[in-house]
């Protein structure tokens, strides 16, 4: 026998004593009937509630074999135990039926009892009531366990009230007004990045370049519902936007500027990019993160750059020359403090050229040998010397 038919069973007993009370009491047969009528309605409907709710209140779920698994052969897939949303909400449903059963069961009480002490009008009503109530059992605790949501910490929710903008829903536990609020969109409040490029804008110094940048933002704290309800796609709107403004501050900045990312150039950028998206409702920060030349200009830029570097590198060998020279020609003048400046230059010379060959044959296994005196004579201006002092004379060959 099924939950309801013992119930009902049950029922009937002090249905039973109640009609044979009223007969031995001398009521008309006509009253016993309207006993019987409203004694019956109030035991089968007081029976299925509480089956009904028996039902609710233990639910038996066949567990899946160890050979299957949630999510195969047609089983639907099972949420996680510790999901905070589905918690709320089986929550929500039991506190629904407890209440909902209670009021059922306390109807069936008053009516029992009003048949008891023989008020059946009393009970006719109460009958009535559990009528109507039975619907609103089994509807309401499912109506206000779809209206039970969690919205996560990290989003949002845009509430629409038949088709108007009502309200945001924050983190935590809400409840919906069942068939008149309809959540419209998820807003997520955590940053969102955007790489973006200036394709083949021309500097303030007429140079072409790719400027790529990297678009960061989010919607606003106070008013986030702004971006959903004024921009149809406000991805592609931001990123749009954060390109025309990466080539207006392009356009106004030269290639130095751009490739350093001053402050100041920064600064500009964002100020642009906030005239255009400030009625948007979202916080943003844009950055340049590199600027690229064409290939052509490139390889200019690469050549300029090698030949100021060998320009630098013939003047810092020049001055060093000019260094040494100037310190052979104090050393030779240390020698001869009479000899004129012609001859000290030429014999400094003679002495770079013999610094020279000896570095060229150093490491390769020759030896050269040289006359001092040789040296300083030959092809030198002549030397006038002074008083009591020799010209230098040739001292031997040269290999």
């Amino acid at each position: 026998m099924s939950l309801f038919g013992v119930l009902f069973v049950i029922g009937l007993l002090p249905l039973g004593y109640f009609l044979l009370v009223a007969w031995s009491s001398g009521e008309s047969f006509a009253m016993l009937a309207i006993y019987l009528a409203v004694g019956l309605t109030v035991v089968f409907f007081g029976a299925l509630f509480l089956a009904i709710g028996a039902l609710f209140l233990l639910p038996k779920r066949k567990a899946p074999s160890s050979a299957e698994k949630p999510g195969e052969k047609g089983l639907p897939p099972v949420k996680p135990s510790g999901d905070p949303e589905r918690t709320f909400k089986n929550t929500v449903h039991t506190i629904s039926r407890v209440i909902g059963l209670g009021t059922l069961a306390l109807l069936a009480l008053v009516g029992i009892g009003a048949l008891v002490i023989g008020a059946w009008p009393i009970s006719v009503i109460v009958a009535v009531l559990a009528v109507f109530a039975l619907p609103l059992v089994v509807i309401v605790p499912r109506v206000l366990r779809d209206a039970a949501v969690v919205v996560p910490q990290t989003e949002v929710w845009i509430v629409f009230l038949l088709g108007k903008f009502r309200r945001v829903l924050r983190p935590g536990p809400r409840i919906l007004i069942p068939w008149l609020e309809q959540v419209v969109a998820h807003e997520s409040m955590r940053w969102r990045q955007e790489d973006i490029v200036a394709n083949k804008t021309t500097t303030k110094d007429k140079i072409s370049v790719d400027v790529p940048g990297v678009l960061l933002w989010k919607p606003d704290d106070k008013h986030p519902e702004l971006p959903f309800l004024m921009v149809e796609n406000i991805d592609e709107t931001l990123r749009r936007t954060g390109e025309a403004s990466l080539k207006q501050i392009a356009s106004v900045s030269t290639t130095e500027e751009l490739v350093e990312a001053a402050p100041t150039t920064i600064e500009r950028l964002n100020s642009i990019m906030m005239e255009q998206v400030q009625a948007f409702g979202v916080q943003f920060a844009l950055r340049i993160s590199d600027t690229i030349f064409s290939p052509e200009l490139q390889v200019a830029i690469s050549t300029e750059k090698r030949a100021h570097y060998e320009a630098s590198a013939k003047k810092i060998r020049a001055d060093a020359d000019t260094y040494v020279m100037q310190q052979l020609k104090a050393a030779v003048k240390a020698q001869f403090p009479h000899a004129s400046e012609e001859w000290l230059g030429a014999a400094a010379l003679q002495l770079k050229a013999l610094d020279t060959i000896q570095s060229s044959t150093q490491g390769t296994g020759a030896v050269s040998l040289f006359s001092l005196g040789e040296l300083l004579t030959r092809k030198m201006p002549a030397y006038q010397p002074s008083e009591g002092e020799a010209a230098p004379q040739p001292g031997g060959q040269s290999t």
